[in-house]
C-alpha cells in the first residue's frame, strides 16, 4: 500500500479551526467499476468554480467513452485495489508531475462519494480534490489516452451536451445537488494536503507503471 494507513482510520493532524483530529473514514469493499476525479480550483466567477477537464483520445464503449469528448479524469478500478489507489490512477490524467501533487488538498468530509452515478448501468464513485497552486502546464501520464483540455467553469460544462462525456455531466450535477463545491471552497482551513496520506517517496509515474500491470475489474 502506498497510502499511510488511510484505510485504518488513522487520525490526520490539520489546521482546522477546531484543531481537532480529522479521521479519514475506513473505505469498505465496493462494487463500483471506477471513479471520476473532480479537481476543483477556486474562482470568483458567477459560472461556478473551475474544474480540470481532459479530452479523450480513445474509444471505450464499455464505459461510454469516445475520442474527442470533453471529460473529467476518470479511471476503471483494478481488481483487488482500494478506492484511494483508483483515485491516484485517475490523478494521472490530471498531471504527470510530482511537483504538482504538492498543491492538491482534500476535505475529509467531502473527499469520496460512493456510487452516486452510473455508467452503462454500473455504479461509479466520485472523488474531489482542490488545486491551490500556480498556473502550470499540465500533462497526463499517458497522452495516448487523454490530453489536457484545461480549466472550465462548472456551469459551462453543464451547458454542453454531446461534446461532454455523460459521466462528467452526472458528476458535476451530483456535486451541485449536494453543495459539494461550496463546501470545498468555503472550508479552506479544513483542507488536508494530499501528500499527507502518501508515502514520502511516492511518485506518480512509477505508481502508474506498477498499477497498469494489474487487470481491470470486469465491465460486462
Amino acid at each position: 500500500m502506498i497510502i499511510h494507513e488511510l484505510l485504518q482510520q488513522t487520525p490526520i493532524e490539520t489546521e482546522r479551526r477546531s484543531r481537532e483530529k480529522v479521521v479519514v473514514p475506513e473505505v469498505e469493499p465496493r462494487e463500483s467499476i471506477g471513479v471520476v476525479l473532480i479537481v476543483v480550483a477556486p474562482s470568483e466567477s458567477n459560472e461556478g468554480p473551475l474544474v480540470w477537464t481532459i479530452l479523450e483520445q480513445e474509444n471505450k464503449e464499455e464505459t461510454d467513452k469516445f475520442a474527442g469528448q470533453i471529460s473529467l479524469p476518470a479511471e476503471t478500478r483494478k481488481v483487488g485495489e482500494q478506492e484511494v489507489d483508483t483515485v491516484l490512477g485517475a490523478l494521472a490524467e490530471f498531471t504527470d508531475s510530482d511537483e504538482t501533487l504538492r498543491y492538491l488538498r482534500f476535505n475529509p468530509d467531502a473527499f469520496y462519494a460512493k456510487e452516486p452515478i452510473r455508467v452503462k448501468g454500473k455504479p461509479v464513485d466520485v472523488a474531489f480534490l482542490v488545486y491551490d497552486g500556480p498556473t502550470l502546464p499540465m500533462q497526463s501520464v499517458d497522452p495516448s489516452e487523454t490530453i489536457a483540455n484545461g480549466w472550465m467553469s462548472t456551469r459551462a460544462i453543464q451547458r454542453y451536451n454531446g461534446e461532454v462525456r455523460n459521466l462528467a455531466h452526472d458528476s458535476i450535477g451530483f456535486a451541485f445537488a449536494n453543495d459539494v463545491f461550496r463546501s470545498l471552497v468555503a472550508d479552506k482551513e479544513g483542507l488536508v494536503p494530499l501528500a499527507s496520506i502518501l508515502e514520502p517517496d511516492f511518485s506518480i509515474k512509477p505508481f502508474i507503471e506498477r498499477r497498469e500491470t494489474l487487470p481491470d475489474v470486469p465491465l460486462k
